[in-house]
């Protein structure tokens, strides 16, 4: 852990202010969801691209958002409802195509823009999620997480969600909503190098234990960058810088001496 009066936070703004990721850091702490008062559209907007991001590059999870977005607004209405306008099942098996089973009055449309099926399905997932919590909740379904521990949060998103929503997709939304940090390969990276886990093992999917751990250690730091008023939104913004100084090849010039 770096040393309790040491705040490595602009020296890593400087290693990044040449690039866009500090502006984008910015431009995400700025547009945190707060799950208090979402409403269910602004929820879905956030966890129906989700699974489109899971173990996959992130240009391709955006290029496969650009393409379902035209059709996504109010989905969760219906999606995987008899009826509906898009449902789909797994037949069993792994990911393949055939392993999966598909109708309503825009499966054709929907299938034919080539998202995998299974992230179709994870997507459908989401919608259940979002269902289920408006059932709760109707006015902010996202309401009830403020009351919960992290592990109670994910643990209640995969029970929801089911097939195709891994811890990692729903820590990925709980970022968002400026819950957590998304412990993905980067973050894994990032908080080794910068010696705030150096005993973490180093794995591109954390399991759910170590993932907490990266959570409960980024928050420390952004209580001692940012004191008592360290909110939804810092937590947003360092998990932008922490995952862009690994993205940006850039973990190899941190001055370890700096680092107690």
């Amino acid at each position: 852990m770096m040393a309790k009066d040491f705040n490595p936070l602009p020296v890593w703004e400087d290693m990044l202010r040449d690039l866009n990721p500090v502006r984008d850091a910015e431009r995400l702490a700025n547009s945190v969801l707060d799950p208090a008062t979402a409403t269910a559209d602004e929820c879905w907007e956030l966890i129906w691209t989700k699974p489109l991001f899971a173990n996959t590059r992130v240009e391709f999870g955006e290029k496969a958002v650009r393409k379902l977005r035209p059709i996504m607004s109010g989905a969760w209405r219906d999606w995987g409802l008899n009826g509906g306008a898009f449902t789909i099942s797994h037949l069993g098996g792994r990911n393949q195509r055939d392993s999966f089973n598909i109708s309503g009055h825009r499966a054709s449309d929907i299938d034919g823009l080539g998202i995998a099926r299974h992230r179709l399905l994870a997507i459908q997932g989401g919608s259940v999620l979002l269902r289920s919590l408006i059932a709760v909740s109707p006015e902010h379904p996202a309401k009830a997480f403020c009351d919960l521990d992290r592990g109670a949060m994910v643990a209640h998103i995969l029970k929801l969600a089911g097939r195709g929503w891994g811890h990692i997709t729903a820590f990925h939304l709980l970022t968002d909503f400026g819950l957590a940090v998304k412990p993905d390969m980067h973050l894994v990276r990032a908080v080794k190098a910068t010696g705030l886990l150096r005993d973490l093992t180093e794995r591109n999917v954390p399991s759910l234990k170590d993932a907490l751990l990266i959570n409960d250690t980024v928050d420390q730091l952004g209580r001692q960058i940012f004191g008592q008023g360290f909110d939804s939104s810092n937590r947003r913004y360092l998990d932008k810088i922490l995952m862009e100084l690994s993205r940006q090849g850039l973990l190899g010039k941190i001055n370890h001496k700096e680092i107690a």
